[in-house]
């Protein structure tokens, strides 16, 4: 080979590895995005009781999804975001 060819030879090695890398990165990303669950409902409000991100309750005839993990109360609280108001 070459000159010119062991230059390209590396160059791809290089770029290669670079590659597989950030893929590696993705994949991880990836599979932590598949397994995360998004909304879970957990009936009406207790509480008592500790919610996680992405758990709905039902308040007062509203429904609301906790935007971070909370024992704050729903309708008291920016931990909290209404979604749904039943008809009166």
């Amino acid at each position: 080979m070459d000159e010119n060819s062991h230059v390209t030879v590396a160059f791809l090695r290089e770029s290669l590895t670079a590659i597989t890398g950030e893929v590696k990165k993705l994949s991880l990303r990836v599979a932590a995005l598949e397994e995360r669950r998004l909304m879970a409902f957990r009936g009406a409000h207790d509480p008592g009781e500790s919610y996680a991100s992405g758990d709905c309750v039902q308040r007062g005839g509203a429904l609301h999804v906790a935007l971070v993990d909370t024992s704050e109360t729903p309708g008291a609280s920016s931990h909290w975001r209404q979604i749904a108001q039943a008809k009166l």
